[in-house]
């Protein structure tokens, strides 16, 4: 059973998605079933990951070493090299998720998205 299947009898009132494909298809699954449009939310896009974008483990492993190591330790503000901090990024999402509770008040909403996203 796949998640759309799995939610088929929530009631919902809307369902967001970040434009990216891998949430826009999840989200489109989920609408199959409730008759509602995806409501497509730029702001819940993944986070920027600057520099690191398209490196293997290896070349993270051997380019970044350092700032792996404070990333997994909380050290420092978070701000992947060339890309978001985690500061900014709450800053993004925060105030559209804001937006969607306030416009759906009367109902539960389902919001796909990503990782980082999901957990500021």
């Amino acid at each position: 059973m796949g998640l759309g299947e799995s939610l088929r009898k929530v009631k919902l009132s809307a369902i967001y998605s970040s434009p990216l494909k891998r949430a826009l298809v999840t989200a489109e699954a989920i609408a199959r079933h409730h008759g509602l449009p995806v409501l497509v939310e730029p702001a819940l896009r993944e986070m920027e990951v600057g520099d690191l974008e398209g490196l293997s483990l290896v070349e993270l492993g051997k380019n970044f070493s350092q700032f792996l190591v404070e990333w997994r330790n909380g050290e420092g503000a978070g701000e992947l090299p060339g890309g978001e901090s985690l500061v900014d990024l709450a800053n993004r999402v925060w105030p559209v998720v804001q937006g969607m509770l306030n416009n759906n008040k009367q109902g539960d909403i389902a919001v796909v998205s990503h990782y980082f996203v999901t957990v500021t």
